[in-house]
Parts: C-alpha cells; structure tokens; sequence
C-alpha cells in the first residue's frame, strides 16, 4: 500500500472508532485509490490519486462517474472532512457551477504556480480566467494544469451526453470526428 493512503487509513481507523474503513488498492498501482467508510447508515467515499489529491463524496445517490463532490490536496484536510462528514451526518454536494479561478483555488493552485506550469506569465493566467469566450483546446490545458479534466457535456432534457469529438487524440490533437459507412462526403 502507499505510505500516503497507509497513513490516511491509519488516521482515519484512530479518528473513527466504530467505522467501517475498507481499502481498494488500484490494478494497476498507478490508478485510483478508493476507501469506503461507513459507520451507520452513512457512509463516505474517498478517491486518491497523486495528481489530482483526494475526492470526498458522501450523496447518498450517487450518478455512475459523477467524480468527488470536493477536493482536497492534502490529507489532512481530508481526513479532517471525513471525520466531520461521519460524526455528524452531514452530506457532500456536487459542485453546481464554478469560474475557472474558483476552481483553481479549491484546488489550491495559485496563478503564478500555473503560469509556471503553463510556461506563461502570471498576467496571462489572469486574463484568460477572466474571459468568458475561448477555444476549447485552450480550456482543457487551463483545466489540465489546475489537475483536473474537461468533459462537454450536452444535456437532452433530463438525459446528459457527453460530447467526445474534443477530446485529445494521443498524439495531443483533438480527435477526428467519427464517420459511419456509407457517409457521403
């Protein structure tokens, strides 16, 4: 196990006597890490990954791949929110909406530490955080290097579909639209 999550678990086995704390470790080693706790009828789901830190849910119905509620970088906080979460009931919510340097922020990035992984100055960071019109390729590197990812989403009355013709190829271009047989062209 990672030394990281060996200590998130510990902490948390310490924390909440009576807790129901289970462990699933990723196959392979560098995927993402789950811990279930429970205690009750409430439980509390927490994700880790190295890069994107640790997702706190605890919706009592959750949506297949709707992804951690909040964000957390470190464990601490983490942890210090679980235990919270257990101890008194209280439930998660999903994120409603969020401006780019909101999201930034939850995430604990600040504007020069992603100019910096951006390769661009501070000012330019500012700037495009606070444009309300860009290219989509343009967004998913903002996201990308703030540690987190980009899906367009178009909803159908109730029903939601992922859109994935802007999703990057692996040579890092957007992929090329699918056609079926018998497409005229």
């Amino acid at each position: 196990m990672s030394k990281v999550m060996n200590g998130v678990v510990d902490s948390l086995r310490k924390r909440l006597t009576g807790a129901d704390v289970r462990i699933d470790e990723p196959r392979p080693k560098v995927g993402l890490w789950h811990v279930d706790i429970s205690r009750g009828d409430h439980a509390v789901v927490l994700q880790w990954s190295p890069q994107k830190g640790f997702g706190v849910s605890s919706d009592s119905n959750p949506g297949f791949g709707d992804g951690p509620h909040e964000v957390y970088r470190e464990p601490e906080k983490a942890v210090d929110r679980v235990v919270h979460l257990i101890e008194t009931g209280e439930r998660t919510r999903p994120p409603q909406e969020a401006l780019l340097s909101s999201l930034r922020t939850l995430l604990g990035v600040s504007q020069e530490e992603l100019a910096a992984r951006l390769r661009m100055r501070q000012a330019n960071v500012s700037r495009l955080e606070r444009q309300s019109d860009m290219k989509i390729s343009t967004l998913r590197k903002l996201v990308g290097a703030i540690g987190a990812d980009l899906d367009i989403v178009a909803r159908v009355g109730e029903a939601q579909v992922k859109l994935t013709q802007f999703e990057e190829s692996k040579a890092g271009k957007p992929a090329p639209p699918r056609r079926s047989r018998g497409t005229v062209r």
